[in-house]
């Protein structure tokens, strides 16, 4: 139950962040608001170390959606969309443990699918 509960935070948290795209508040200042370091840090049981390089590699997750999102043709924005997420998940895969990174995945998937967020491998 508790895990559920983080979850739904951090997805809460990301999809909030992407609500802002295209906006003059910067995603990082976002995220510091809704603490979505310390509930990362917490659901994944991350050491120092290895949440300061996930929030490197979440910031820049988020930076490269938001230019995504704001790209008008539909194409070339499917494809800023995966190279984003391929480029996230390789790096993260480098810090994180297989059962942290298999938690990561799970609530990167579910985010993007709530979010409705297609990421197509063309």
């Amino acid at each position: 139950m508790k895990t559920i509960i983080k979850t739904t935070i951090i997805i809460l948290a990301f999809a909030i962040g992407i609500d802002i795209m295209c906006s003059a508040i910067p995603v990082s200042n976002y995220n510091k608001v809704n603490n979505t370091n310390v509930t990362l840090k917490k659901t994944l049981n991350l050491t120092d170390e290895q949440n300061t390089d996930l929030m490197f590699f979440y910031n820049m997750l988020n930076n490269n959606i938001d230019s995504a999102m704001c790209e008008r043709d539909s194409v070339t924005r499917s494809k800023m969309l995966a190279n984003a997420v391929e480029m996230n998940t390789m790096n993260v895969k480098m810090i994180l443990t297989p059962e942290q990174y298999h938690k990561y995945l799970r609530i990167l998937n579910l985010t993007l699918n709530n979010k409705n967020i297609k990421i197509s491998k063309n």
